[in-house]
């Protein structure tokens, strides 16, 4: 790789990092401590299952579990491990726009533009959130995907990993295969298709061997979607959903400013087929889980 491509690739990771640090000192994680409460207070015999419910799949929890540990600095671990997470997305970002545009400076702008602007669902508070697990990986796939066909399987094994991290994260897979089909032919599109199925697998095998199929963990499971179900269709009822899309924009005016020229330039592009259904396939994603945050539109 080049000099001309090293320097403004580690600026990118560089920013994306200090973007992050304020994230470390927050009194509170989102959903107050959900994914860490379970690791704070196993010493005093706190299970999954037993004390608290299943989110399937329930290995990762035990990941973040121990990514936490017992210590005091366990908080401090889970939000480094976000923090590098969010500096490799950062920096593959980068990577995928110099493979589109082939102008550094163009992606130098854009993996910045995603390192400031995607530290968080919110600037003024939370600092774990999915989103900075899940959306690495779909880039990542992007990226694979654009590289050449020599590299199919590892961006269906990127897009299958996403579903692990984001169970609505699935709605990309079906325009990827029209995608794969159309420009790499049948036999990329089953290996792209296999390569998605089997971090899926994986994950299921691996959550009915630690003993999470039974029957008590699917009712904890179908009551924590129901709940969310409900809390997606009070913002109908409280009528905040409009008051969030103008938090939206008022957050991200610059992208709103940017993209709305963007996007239709993108059209004339070859690759503007796969980017506008990119666009779409995520916007298909929000609306549904009617998840209308600044991370989410970003």
């Amino acid at each position: 790789m080049n000099f001309h491509l090293i320097l403004p690739m580690l600026t990118t990771a560089l920013i994306a990092g200090i973007a992050r640090l304020p994230f470390f000192r927050f009194p509170m994680d989102e959903d107050f401590a959900t994914w860490t409460y379970r690791a704070r207070f196993a010493s005093l015999g706190l299970r999954w299952k037993r004390d608290m419910f299943c989110f399937y799949p329930t290995w990762r929890m035990h990941g973040i579990d121990f990514i936490h540990g017992s210590s005091e600095k366990g908080v401090f671990r889970v939000r480094a491990f976000l923090n590098l997470l969010h500096m490799i997305g950062s920096t593959v970002l980068f990577l995928l726009a110099y493979n589109l545009t082939g102008n550094s400076t163009a992606a130098l702008i854009a993996g910045v533009t995603y390192a400031v602007f995607s530290t968080a669902p919110a600037f003024s508070s939370e600092s774990f959130n999915w989103e900075q697990i899940y959306v690495p990986l779909i880039i990542t796939g992007f990226y694979f995907y654009r590289i050449g066909p020599d590299y199919t399987v590892l961006s269906g094994i990127c897009f299958g990993l996403a579903v692990l991290a984001k169970i609505s994260t699935g709605v990309f897979f079906p325009g990827m295969i029209i995608f794969v089909f159309w420009e790499q032919g049948p036999d990329s599109t089953l290996q792209f298709a296999i390569a998605c199925a089997i971090p899926v697998i994986v994950s299921h095998t691996l959550d009915w061997s630690m003993g999470y199929f039974d029957g008590e963990s699917r009712k904890q499971f179908q009551l924590r979607l129901a709940a969310t179900v409900r809390c997606s269709s009070l913002k109908q009822v409280y009528g905040s959903i409009s008051r969030d899309i103008l938090l939206v924009i008022d957050q991200t005016l610059p992208l709103w400013l940017f993209g709305t020229v963007g996007l239709p330039l993108v059209a004339t592009q070859p690759e503007g087929p796969m980017l506008l259904l990119y666009a779409g396939t995520t916007i298909l994603m929000i609306l549904c889980q009617r998840g209308f945050s600044r991370y989410h539109y970003f």
